[in-house]
């Protein structure tokens, strides 16, 4: 599909049919850690049999990039955990937990309109419910088509291309000299020479996607069925400070830690607290290990974490497939 289309009445759904692979061998042959990781990743492939060729709405494209990032988390999770990757565990961690609040977030209206026990929700209140789960849906679009806005705004500024393909005069002085181009390479890697020609076509092609992208963002944000909240996102971008989907959508809720204590999940906290410090290389004690009289590189698992961090990452993406599976049941017709 061209990126230059931004009709989204033109707009078809195609999806991969996963839900035919033989999930079963799959999970047979599997190393043990990968056996949890790979049931769920059957699951989120038979969700997709909900998507029909039907109305393409923002609702339903927020839907499909929330079951996008789910899959693409127990993809690589599977990777990692065959290797025992803690660098790679713990930022899926924290990732499977944001992407985990952002869709009990949406799913919220589920809780607080729940009808008492014993009694089940008028017709009003069920249309009600959906129509809070769908407004919320779009809202996660607009916030996200926002967020790909500020990158594409950054991209095609004449400074970033210019960084990026303007020909350095001091790369001719570094060639000319093999003892400078023999210094630089130390440092940076092969040197390659580029043609001034090559460059202007690689500018002029960043530039054309760019604006092309940054045309589609801009169009799909004023759409009658996100203008509501591309204005809140303006506004709240005056501010100066970063506009978060909870933000968004108007919680009184501030942070990481104030979601996970109102969706009853603070036990994650530290798990979050600590993978933040990785991600940012900002940790000794997850890269080192202290013994009595030693200090061990800790790259590999001497502590047996990566079966904890499976474990807490199929517990977040658990969250978030049961979300999935009740947001369909609001947006996508029943098969």
């Amino acid at each position: 599909m061209s990126v230059r289309e931004t009709d989204i009445g033109k707009m078809k759904f195609w999806v991969p049919r996963l839900w035919e692979q033989d999930w079963a061998a799959a999970i047979d042959n599997a190393e043990e850690l990968e056996k949890e990781l790979l049931k769920m990743q059957s699951q989120t492939a038979q969700l997709l049999r909900r998507v029909a060729d039907s109305e393409v709405t923002f609702g339903r494209l927020a839907w499909l990039n929330l079951w996008t990032k789910a899959f693409a988390i127990l993809d690589a999770s599977r990777c990692a955990a065959r290797h025992k990757s803690l660098l790679i565990l713990h930022m899926l961690t924290r990732t499977s937990l944001e992407q985990a609040l952002h869709t009990q977030a949406i799913i919220d209206p589920f809780r607080k309109f729940k009808a008492p026990l014993g009694e089940t929700n008028s017709a009003s209140q069920t249309r009600r419910i959906k129509n809070e789960i769908i407004r919320r849906l779009e809202a996660y679009a607009a916030w996200s088509i926002w967020n790909d806005q500020l990158y594409y705004e950054e991209v095609v500024t004449p400074e970033t291309l210019d960084s990026l393909w303007q020909l350095d005069p001091g790369i001719a002085e570094i060639t000319a000299d093999p003892i400078s181009r023999e210094v630089y390479e130390a440092r940076y890697g092969h040197l390659e020479i580029q043609d001034e020609k090559d460059l202007r076509k690689w500018r002029f092609r960043q530039q054309d996607e760019g604006y092309s992208r940054l045309s589609r963002t801009r169009v799909w944000l004023n759409h009658p069925a996100l203008s509501f909240w591309h204005e809140k996102l303006k506004h709240k971008n005056k501010t100066g400070k970063t506009v978060t989907f909870f933000t968004l959508l108007g919680e009184t809720r501030a942070g990481v830690r104030r979601c996970l204590k109102d969706f009853d999940l603070l036990f994650a906290y530290p798990d979050y607290a600590r993978a933040s410090t990785i991600i940012h290389a900002s940790s000794f004690d997850e890269f080192l290990h202290f013994g009595d009289n030693t200090i061990i590189p800790l790259f590999m698992d001497l502590h047996d974490q990566a079966s904890s961090k499976v474990n807490e990452i199929s517990r977040h993406c658990n969250m978030i497939i049961v979300a999935l599976y009740l947001l369909a049941n609001s947006i996508w017709p029943a098969k």
